[in-house]
């Protein structure tokens, strides 16, 4: 069976999933046995249904596998949205996503994920860490996290739970649309990524980005 191989060496941050409004420490700065997991998922720019199905470097029940080496992280999708026939495999270069990188580490090693299991997994309210985490468990994770965020930046907690029902379990993808798009990337390279089949999407996504790029206030004697 043949598979596209997709590279991405654009410097994907945790944190862009907060949005720029976010004030003060992100998500993953946070210790990872005091957040859920799942807020890492706009590293690879992945879709809910993709990161639920994810396993940790050989295949147990998912239909995904994530290896990491020393120079890269290589994720292996059997079936996706964008590609149901062929498998195909994404990978990120540790060089510029350090943070990343220690984060997924850090779970790793607190949550104890062995081999042919699933990485992602649920945390249970009074602590004790589950089975695999679900779709729905994804946009209750990001909205967690960023509760924690936001409180850690002096919100206090009811102001922070509203700003987070902003975002759900699809933000990290946009945001990693939005994010590369105002660092100048192009919307081929950006696919390569989230692996669009068409690139109407990222146009979309990256409306305000564009916008922002191109504003004549951004030039000198223009701004006020």
């Amino acid at each position: 069976m043949t598979s596209r191989r997709l590279r991405s060496t654009y410097p994907h941050r945790l944190c862009r999933i907060c949005g720029p409004r976010a004030p003060g420490r992100h998500a993953h700065q946070l210790g990872a046995s005091k957040r859920k997991p799942g807020s890492e998922h706009d590293l690879l720019a992945l879709r809910r249904s993709e990161l639920v199905e994810i396993d940790y470097e050989t295949r147990g029940e998912g239909l995904a596998v994530l290896h990491m080496t020393d120079d890269a992280l290589d994720l292996q999708l059997l079936r996706s949205k964008g590609s149901q026939e062929k498998p195909v495999v994404v990978v990120v270069d540790r060089h510029h996503n350090p943070h990343a990188f220690a984060a997924i580490e850090r779970w790793i090693a607190h949550a104890g994920i062995q081999p042919g299991t699933a990485l992602f997994r649920r945390i249970h309210p009074r602590g004790g860490i589950g089975e695999r985490i679900t779709a729905d468990g994804v946009g209750r994770a990001v909205k967690a996290a960023l509760v924690r965020c936001y409180v850690m930046s002096g919100v206090d907690k009811e102001k922070a739970r509203q700003l987070a029902e902003r975002y759900s379990g699809h933000s990290g993808r946009v945001g990693f649309v939005v994010a590369a798009k105002e660092a100048g990337a192009v919307d081929s390279d950006i696919a390569s990524t989230t692996r669009h089949r068409s690139l109407q999407m990222i146009k979309r996504y990256g409306e305000t980005a564009d916008q922002r790029l191109r504003a004549p206030h951004r030039l000198p004697g223009v701004g006020l």
